[in-house]
């Protein structure tokens, strides 16, 4: 085998950290393949990231049953034990379409912890995935871990858990674990600067929590039926905040109730996004005034049958004096509900701070842009009452044909900004939903 010329005579740290950059394990086994000097330099790279099927380590497995599942993190914990370098960062991810083997993986879990632990436990990183929530994890003490990522399982603590003190991350998606276990897991985790958590409560286990950082920044909640209680207690340095309620389309006021009281607790953010349809739930609680406010997201549905539309829309704004950025995501159950907006949204406003002072950029998507009456309210609303408007983007789904009435309309509509620039443009269904 060939010498790599240059970037062989490259110092073994460079070279080492060269590999922990790559986002595969295959390209890391493949890189060290390059040279002769190098071919066991994995064993040297602190960093593991592995899936199941782009990371085959051996014969082909399908994954389809229990035994070919553990097969493979049997080969994991081989490849762990080969390392010569206690492991910074580990991934392992599962998407397979055997089921309920949870039983059979845990215990080969287990085994995969304690090597990390025997590799010196200086773990930074651990993000874990799996198919189903039946794999349980008795979660470790790792003295260092910073991230901690966990998708699909069943988490227990330890009864002597100490807490993870260097962790600033922490993000949860389905994750089964008890009500006194996340209490314990956030409360002993007082360095947290994120923090996730989606769909991790049940029928038997709700969720009611009390969360006080001194240095969280970041905070992405989902509301759904299996959640008693979420409040932010004390957080100084929260500047983005989301909050999502389960089923859209459900209307469950409860759900709506639990979600305002969140953001009612959150007046210190700059951004917030809210998966929430304001429309039906504006009128549950008064909001606070939000000083720090600087970016909105949130999506508008307008309904033939209520009128609330443009007091939900009037509401937010209100409680928002500073508000620079807004984002709105619009539905519309009916073409004729822009007709039935019109006279409502397009009028006047000279009472709401930010219209007078500080909105500069507005902006709309709509699924479908040829329902022009529905989305041509709402932008000449901004377009009269923004007075220092300096950017309105209308977007919307590419296949949607932009009716020439609707160029037209907005042409003749009054812009009171002189600095304003009205954009229109078609994205990708991907780019939709609040992307790009």
């Amino acid at each position: 085998m060939a010498e790599a010329g240059g970037i062989s005579l490259l110092p073994l740290d460079i070279i080492i950290k060269i590999l922990s950059h790559l986002l595969q394990f295959k390209d890391v086994v493949r890189t060290s393949a390059v040279a002769r000097s190098w071919r066991h330099l994995w064993t040297l790279v602190p960093s593991l990231r592995l899936c199941c099927h782009r990371d085959r380590l051996g014969d082909t497995l399908d994954f389809s049953t229990s035994s070919d599942v553990c097969s493979w993190v049997k080969r994991v914990n081989r490849l762990i034990s080969s390392s010569r370098v206690p492991l910074v960062d580990f991934e392992l991810t599962l998407t397979v379409k055997a089921r309920n083997f949870g039983a059979q993986l845990s215990p080969l879990l287990l085994s995969l912890f304690e090597l990390l632990l025997q590799k010196g436990g200086g773990l930074e990183t651990l993000y874990l995935h799996f198919p189903s929530p039946d794999v349980a994890i008795n979660l470790p003490y790792f003295h260092a871990l910073k991230v901690l990522k966990l998708n699909f399982c069943h988490v227990i603590l330890p009864t002597d858990f100490r807490g993870f003190n260097h962790l600033t991350t922490l993000k949860m998606h389905a994750v089964q674990i008890s009500n006194d276990d996340l209490n314990l897991l956030i409360r002993q985790s007082c360095n947290l600067t994120t923090l996730l958590v989606h769909g991790c409560g049940n029928s038997t286990n709700p969720l009611s929590i009390n969360i006080s950082f001194p240095l969280m920044r970041h905070l992405d909640f989902i509301i759904d039926e299996y959640v008693e209680k979420v409040l932010v207690i004390a957080a100084p340095c929260l500047e983005e905040a989301r909050f999502s309620e389960a089923w859209e389309d459900d209307y469950n006021l409860m759900l709506g109730w639990l979600i305002l009281e969140l953001v009612s607790s959150v007046p210190m953010v700059s951004s917030l996004e809210l998966s929430l349809n304001v429309r039906q739930y504006f009128s549950l609680v008064t909001l606070p005034t939000f000083p720090r406010l600087r970016c909105l997201k949130f999506p508008l549905y307008i309904n033939i049958k209520d009128k609330r539309t443009y007091d939900a829309l009037i509401w937010l704004l209100r409680s928002m004096p500073f508000l620079e950025e807004l984002h709105l995501l619009l539905f519309a159950y009916s073409s004729r509900a822009g007709i039935l907006q019109r006279e409502l949204l397009v009028k006047k406003h000279d009472d709401l701070s930010c219209l007078n002072q500080t909105l500069k950029t507005v902006r709309i998507c709509s699924e479908l842009l040829g329902v022009v009456m529905t989305s041509i309210t709402v932008v000449k609303f901004f377009m009269l009452n923004a007075k220092v408007l300096k950017l309105m983007k209308i977007e919307y789904c590419r296949g949607s044909e932009i009716e020439p009435r609707m160029v037209e309309e907005l042409e003749e509509s009054e812009l009171t900004s002189s600095d304003a620039e009205v954009i229109i443009q078609g994205l990708t269904a991907t780019d939709y939903f609040f992307g790009g």
